[in-house]
């Protein structure tokens, strides 16, 4: 079947944890694919009175998200908005500094064997928490949703799709044609890291080749009234209704958890 199993792995791997200020969740199942294709971070302990959470959708293969999980908390950390706490542009500068080292992995790193000549790429969605504030930093279609206490849902997140009209302009303006909803027949989705045969312009800056990493980032105040923070990949919107999620979430969270859950 081709890059697909005969039928789904559907174990799951749930993680939970917590800080003085949150509680979290977080599950992963590999499902068709032939390898698990994803990868996330989960960090409540990140830095002092911040956590940081991501997930990394992969497609094409594993090596793009499975990089990204395991480079991009030390190199936000490393950057140097992230230290003047600009949160904003260090997460979108990350983005971008994911595909340079993506592009450029050593010879004697432990990443150099898969990620060289890889054909993969990920949609990216970050979530980086300070205190009370919410930074969120998204390239691709994961959809992030919050609910409140009175059962009002807010999407976070604008998700990148070729036929979105910023993103169709910018498709044609580098060369490329959307057909069914997919960038030169192929990839429907128009934001990623990875992904290099898409960015293989040398007339074009980064952020204006046929698939961009660059993030939209969305700065949001956490309030008495939000209750659950919940990240999830494209294919778990395909299946569940935001009102079908937050009604599973919020039982659960009434069954005996208090606090916000990603």
């Amino acid at each position: 079947m081709g890059n697909y199993l005969e039928k789904p792995n559907t174990s799951k791997e749930i993680l939970l944890g917590d800080n003085d200020r949150l509680e979290y969740v977080a599950g992963e199942m590999q499902g068709w694919r032939v390898t698990m294709e994803d990868a996330i971070i989960t960090e409540p302990h990140y830095d002092v009175d911040t956590s940081l959470f991501a997930i990394f959708d992969g497609h094409g293969g594993h090596e793009v998200a499975h990089f990204c999980a395991e480079t991009y908390s030390a190199t936000l950390k490393k950057n140097a908005k992230y230290a003047q706490k600009e949160y904003k542009a260090a997460l979108e500068e990350t983005f971008l500094e994911m595909d340079r080292l993506a592009r450029s992995v050593p010879r004697d790193s432990k990443h150099y064997e898969s990620m060289h000549d890889t054909h993969a790429g990920c949609t990216a969605m970050v979530c980086l928490v300070v205190r009370q504030t919410v930074y969120l930093a998204n390239a691709g279609d994961c959809r992030c949703l919050v609910f409140n206490d009175t059962g009002v849902i807010y999407q976070l997140n604008r998700e990148h799709k070729p036929n979105n009209p910023e993103e169709r302009d910018r498709i044609a303006r580098a060369g490329g044609f959307i057909v069914n909803g997919r960038i030169n027949e192929n990839l429907n989705l128009s934001r990623a890291i990875g992904d290099f045969a898409y960015k293989d312009n040398p007339q074009l800056p980064q952020t204006q080749q046929l698939i961009i990493s660059f993030p939209d980032v969305v700065v949001k105040e956490l309030n008495s009234q939000d209750v659950c923070l919940l990240m999830g990949c494209d294919g778990v919107f395909e299946k569940l209704t935001d009102a079908g999620l937050r009604d599973l979430v919020l039982t659960k969270l009434q069954d005996g958890s208090e606090s916000h859950v990603l």
